[in-house]
C-alpha cells in the first residue's frame, strides 16, 4: 500500500497509483476523523497471502480495528472479505451479515445491524455489481453518510446515464453488464448534496457538501476524462479494449448511446438509459 498522503489534492492522494485502500485511508484521515463508523455493502474477498491482512476490499486492518463499528454485508457465501475475517471475529465492533441487500430491505437491515449508532455513518462503500443505483438511492432517503465510495461501470463515458434495473432475481454474469455510469451516480449525489472529489477509473468517491473541508469537486464529465479516459485505463482494462467497450470515448454521445444498446442487446428491458446534461 502507498503511504498515505495528507493532502487536498486528488492527484496527489492517487500518487498515479489508484491504491483504493490508500486513497480511502486518506479522505477517512481527512473527513472528520473522529468519526469511525463503516458500512461496505459488497464487501467481496480477497484470498491471497498478499491480502491477508485485509478484511475488505477497501478498508485496513489497523481501521477496522480501531472503528466504532464496521459492518459487511456479503451475499455470496464462497465469498468472505478477506482472508483475517477470523482474527476480528471476537470483535464486537465488526460485523459480517450474509443477507442479500436490495433496495427493500437495506434501511431495514442496517436499522438492525447499527441500532447502537446515533450518529450517521461515516462511510458508505458500495460494490455489488448490479443495480447499485436503486440500493444507494433507498439508503440515502433515510441516511445521510459523510462519505460514499461507490464502483461505476467505468466503460460507459459521461454524459450517458446507465444503470441495471432493479430484479430481485438478478446476479451478475461476470461480464460487462453491471452496475451505473459516473452520470449516473452524479444525478444522485447532486440530488442529496454530495461533492464528487475522485474517480479511480471504477471507484467513484464523493463527501456530503457541508462535510467537505475543501476538496477539489469534479463534475461527472471533468473526472470522467482525467481519471479515466486520459490516464491509461487501457493497462488496467484489457476486457474493454478486446471487446470494443474503448470505441465508447472516440464517437459522439448519441452514437455511444447506440453502441451500448448494441452491447447490451441480450438485455433489453433490463437496463435505464439516457443521455444527460453534458454540465453536470
Amino acid at each position: 500500500m502507498s503511504e498515505v498522503i495528507a493532502t487536498k489534492d486528488p492527484f496527489e492522494i492517487n500518487d498515479n497509483t489508484n491504491d483504493d485502500e490508500a486513497v480511502l485511508e486518506s479522505y477517512l484521515q481527512l473527513i472528520e476523523p473522529e468519526n469511525t463508523f463503516y458500512i461496505d455493502i459488497g464487501a467481496g474477498g480477497r484470498t491471497t497471502a498478499k491480502d491477508c491482512a485485509r478484511l475488505g476490499p477497501n478498508l485496513t486492518f489497523s481501521t477496522l480495528k480501531n472503528s466504532e463499528l464496521t459492518v459487511f454485508f456479503e451475499y455470496n457465501k464462497s465469498r468472505h472479505p478477506g482472508r483475517s475475517y477470523s482474527e476480528t471475529d471476537h470483535l464486537p465492533n465488526v460485523v459480517l451479515s450474509r443477507e442479500k441487500v436490495t433496495p427493500e430491505n437495506v434501511n431495514e437491515l442496517l436499522d438492525a445491524l447499527c441500532s447502537s449508532i446515533d450518529h450517521e455513518p461515516k462511510l458508505v462503500d458500495l460494490d455489488i455489481d448490479g443495480y447499485d443505483f436503486f440500493v444507494l438511492e433507498a439508503l440515502l432517503e433515510k441516511r445521510s453518510p459523510i462519505i460514499i465510495m461507490a464502483e461505476i461501470n467505468e466503460k460507459i463515458p459521461p454524459p450517458i446515464k446507465f444503470t441495471v434495473k432493479y430484479d430481485p432475481s438478478y446476479s451478475w454474469g461476470g461480464n460487462h453488464f453491471f452496475g451505473m455510469s459516473l452520470s449516473k451516480l452524479c444525478e444522485l449525489l447532486d440530488k442529496h448534496e454530495y461533492d464528487l472529489i475522485n474517480l479511480t477509473f471504477n471507484n467513484a468517491y464523493a463527501v456530503r457538501r457541508d462535510k467537505n473541508p475543501g476538496l477539489r469537486t469534479f463534475t461527472a464529465m471533468e473526472a470522467h476524462e482525467t481519471f479515466y479516459k486520459n490516464a491509461g485505463w487501457e493497462k488496467h482494462f484489457g476486457w474493454n479494449v478486446k471487446e470494443g467497450y474503448g470505441e465508447l470515448l472516440t464517437v459522439s454521445s448519441s452514437e455511444a448511446l447506440k453502441m451500448i444498446h448494441g452491447f447490451y442487446e441480450q438485455y433489453n428491458g433490463k437496463y435505464e438509459l439516457e443521455l444527460g446534461n453534458k454540465e453536470s
